[in-house]
């Protein structure tokens, strides 16, 4: 079908410069090639993927305490406990809200070094590249901060990896294009 568009506008856009050539403006015959590419446009257009959840940035961090019981021996032995185990709940609650994005960066880094690595590092193992296609080396964090928006396109529009070589998964895909948009 994208074959006969491509034949339909060609031969349209020919048929005018023949009749050009012959002395007969007709325009018309420019207009019809140039709407119908952008109607070829508009229907081969890729359906952008829409980013997954991004995984979660922080981890639940369960400190270790030892309750101890209160004894009935004297009033300031239960007081001392007491503030004790509410000193111990209030760090137990400041050690959940610290954020862990360590492993974060390294699932998505294994991704990246598995998926992407293997022809945008400084030394190509893929077959074919002996240099990083386009410059881009992906091997760090703030390699893929530089390169954002370029990731994200080429992500996001399945265009990268090149005829998906490396078996890039829709899940990896969405999560990268999410990592990548949060840089």
């Amino acid at each position: 079908m994208v074959l006969v568009f491509v034949g339909v506008i060609t031969a349209t856009a020919r048929h005018y410069f023949n009749q050009k050539h012959l002395g007969h403006k007709k325009p018309r015959y420019l207009v019809i090639p140039a709407i119908l590419t952008v109607l070829l446009i508009i229907w081969m257009r890729p359906e952008p993927i829409d980013p997954a959840p991004a995984m979660p940035a922080t981890a639940a961090v369960t400190p270790t305490t030892t309750n101890s019981t209160p004894t009935a021996t004297s009033a300031t032995t239960n007081t001392d406990n007491v503030n004790n185990s509410s000193v111990s709940n209030n760090a137990a609650t400041a050690a959940e809200a610290v954020p862990v994005s360590a492993s974060v960066d390294d699932a998505m880094m294994d991704v990246v070094h598995t998926r992407c690595s293997t022809c945008h590092a400084v030394q190509p193992t893929q077959q074919g590249f002996a240099a990083p296609p386009a410059g881009i080396i992906l091997q760090t964090p703030e390699d893929l901060k530089t390169h954002k928006a370029k990731i994200v396109t080429a992500v996001q529009t399945g265009y990268m990896p090149l005829g998906n070589i490396t078996q890039l998964t829709d899940i990896e895909r969405q999560q990268l294009v999410a990592y990548a948009s949060s840089l």
